[in-house]
């Protein structure tokens, strides 16, 4: 059967057209693609592949480089210096002790316990004070308190607020009833603590007051045979660091080695008009290069 001529132009004319359809898909094909181009399904696939090599020029991460992220509620002060040892630290020079006067003090930081804020309290020592009367030697570096002149504050804030010329520290009293090996070792963390975040500051590692005869009898704890152990480790910690080690018993002990009763009313703390002597005392006591 012979098909009418119209039907065979039309189907001539389709094959024609994917004949040149084909041909120019080629072209396309061969002018507009370069060799080794991703195709769009392709570079969606390699997009969800993990990055497992570094760039060549990209250094690795060393120990030193790393950094911890803070804990939650950890503030950025509480970033704590390289731990040192007394070997590390530079031998400190030790001068003879001067007479002084206030002024020497202008730029001094106190830290301790009651006693100390009881030298901030009832003296005209000028200076910064970072005082508690609950401080020891195992909560000094993380319990925050009131600094006059600042804010609340602990410890390496204010180490790090201003340098120093001079750090007395005095603590001991409330660390009685804890074991000596722990307290010796606690002791020396918080000294290097103080020389690592101020390595110029002249440095006082200051003696535990002792505590009333009848007070010191009467208590398996707080008494002076444990105080002065107490201090005997303050002063060695100060010799191995060449550090001043310096004892104020010395001017309101009695004959016996105690406190003189008539000095204190709880058997522990001076009297307030007290702390003038010891500050006239302090003043004896100054270091210049």
């Amino acid at each position: 059967m012979r098909l009418p001529s119209q039907v065979k132009i039309y189907f001539i004319g389709l094959l024609s057209l994917f004949v040149l359809s084909g041909i120019l898909i080629g072209v396309r094909q061969f002018f507009l693609i370069p060799a080794g181009s991703q195709t769009v399904a392709e570079a969606d696939e390699e997009e969800t592949l993990p990055t497992v090599n570094r760039k060549q020029d990209e250094p690795e991460t060393t120990a030193a480089a790393e950094t911890t992220a803070a804990e939650p509620g950890e503030s950025e002060s509480e970033t704590e210096p390289a731990e040192t040892t007394p070997e590390e630290t530079q031998p400190r020079e030790v001068h003879d002790f001067v007479d002084v006067d206030l002024d020497y003090f202008e730029d001094a930081l106190f830290i301790g316990d009651s006693r100390m804020v009881g030298i901030r309290e009832f003296s005209n020592l000028p200076g910064v004070f970072f005082a508690n009367e609950g401080f020891t030697v195992f909560d000094i570096t993380t319990k925050r308190t009131d600094v006059p002149g600042y804010w609340e504050m602990d410890l390496a804030e204010v180490l790090q607020t201003r340098e120093y010329g001079k750090i007395f520290l005095m603590l001991g009293i409330n660390d009685a009833d804890d074991p000596m090996d722990q307290f010796e070792e606690q002791y020396l963390k918080v000294v290097n603590k103080i020389m690592a975040w101020q390595p110029n500051a002249i440095i006082y590692l200051c003696a535990n007051l002792h505590v009333t005869r009848e007070k010191s009898a009467a208590d398996d704890v707080f008494n002076n045979a444990k105080l002065d152990e107490i201090n005997t480790i303050i002063k060695n910690t100060a010799i191995e660091n060449n550090l001043y080690y310096i004892n104020a018993n010395a001017i309101f002990d009695d004959e016996n080695g105690d406190l003189r009763a008539e000095f204190s009313g709880d058997g522990i703390h001076i009297y307030a008009k007290y702390y003038a002597a010891w500050v006239d005392w302090l003043c004896t006591k100054g270091v210049v290069d």
